[in-house]
Order: C-alpha cells, then structure tokens, then sequence
C-alpha cells in the first residue's frame, strides 16, 4: 500500500486509512488525525492505538460526532500506558479540526499522518484550513 502524501500549509501530510497502519514505515515521532463518525470507526482507532503508540504517536487528533468519546477513552488506554507525553485533541467540526491538526499538532515538529482516506470531505477541509493560513 503506498500512501498518498500532500502538503498542506507548508506541512506534509501522509494520508491513508487505518487498515494501512501494519503497512506504513512510519516516519516518529508523528501525530495522527483519526475519524470518529460512528462506533465501528471508533472501535476500528482502539483497535490499532496500542500499534500508533508503539510506532511513536504523540499526539491523536479525534474528528467527527464520537470524537469526544474517543478522545475520552484514548486518554483512559495512554494513562493507563503511563504515556503522559501523549496528547489528544477532539474536535466535532471538521474543518476546525483539520486546522489545528495542520497548524498545531505537535508544535509543527512531528510528522503527519491522516487516517482519513474513507472521508474525501476531510481532504477538502485541509485544503480550506490550509487556504485560511
């Protein structure tokens, strides 16, 4: 699987969708920005959380409706990790998340990866936050 790359606001961002995760060569330390739309995609993140963290994730950005709800249960698995370093970010409005997640996710230090494939939406709300820069 290779992964589309595009650049957003001067940053690159690795797009795929999290099935691609066992695949990627991760560049870490790197950030990820993660859907919640419906409980199958939340249970789909928890599902490879452990991996992301193992990989080197500092930092999960949640958009979507269930966003809160999985931001919430990803702090529970990091805490439990003993992860303090690890921050997560929720956000319900995708452009305000798409936004933070290409101008202030990881303090512009960490790579970007996009598990945002299946939600072309989402690509079109990095190009209009990149625009609003």
């Amino acid at each position: 699987m290779v992964v589309q790359t595009a650049k957003y606001g001067g940053r690159e961002v690795f797009v795929g969708a999290p099935s691609d995760v066992p695949s990627v060569n991760f560049v870490s330390p790197f950030a990820a920005l993660v859907t919640a739309s419906s409980q199958e995609e939340v249970d789909e993140v928890l599902g490879i959380v452990s991996r992301l963290l193992g990989l080197g994730c500092k930092e999960f950005c949640c958009v979507g409706s269930k966003a809160e709800s999985l931001h919430d249960q990803l702090d529970l698995l990091i805490e439990k990790a003993g992860l303090f370093d690890v921050v997560t970010t929720w956000h319900e409005d995708a452009i305000e998340g798409c936004e933070y997640f290409l101008f202030g996710a990881g303090g512009q230090s960490l790579a970007l990866y996009g598990l945002i494939s299946r939600h072309p939406e989402l690509l079109d709300a990095m190009v209009l936050a990149s625009q609003s820069d």
